[in-house]
């Protein structure tokens, strides 16, 4: 899906991830494929992002310092200005029953660590093209 150079797309990830290294390949594979890649590196941070900015996907991390990404997922469940808004957790817990905890708690979608990049876009473009379809 590599965009034309010079454009500018006005879709906008947040990583919310407190690994620099995973959270740098990120911002680097996502900003490749012509989305708007912000990063913040706690859960405080990730839910005051998401209620200002109101970014079109975010990619979260279940073990987040301050609030847990699980506690931020619920939180934007709950704002009716943010509500809908996709969510992936990223995670390196990979038992079934995390996963569906994660579901119940309202993710979108779960991948665990590690990953593929390829894959982490392909659900980025899968939830995104779901949440156009709910609007």
């Amino acid at each position: 899906m590599n965009l034309q150079p010079g454009f500018v797309s006005t879709r906008c990830v947040l990583i919310a991830e407190d690994d620099d290294r995973m959270a740098r390949m990120l911002a680097v594979a996502l900003r490749q494929e012509g989305f708007q890649a912000h990063r913040v590196r706690d859960g405080v941070e990730a839910l005051n992002y998401i209620l200002s900015a109101k970014p079109d996907v975010v990619l979260l991390d279940r073990r987040l310092p301050r609030l847990s990404g699980d506690e931020v997922c619920q939180m934007v469940r709950k704002a009716e200005s943010v509500r809908h808004t996709p969510i992936v957790f990223i995670s390196g817990l990979v038992a079934v029953a995390d996963r569906l905890e994660a579901f119940q708690l309202g993710a979108d979608d779960y991948v665990t660590k590690p990953f593929a990049l390829d894959e982490v876009l392909a659900r980025v473009e899968a939830v995104l093209m779901r949440a156009s379809h709910c609007r």
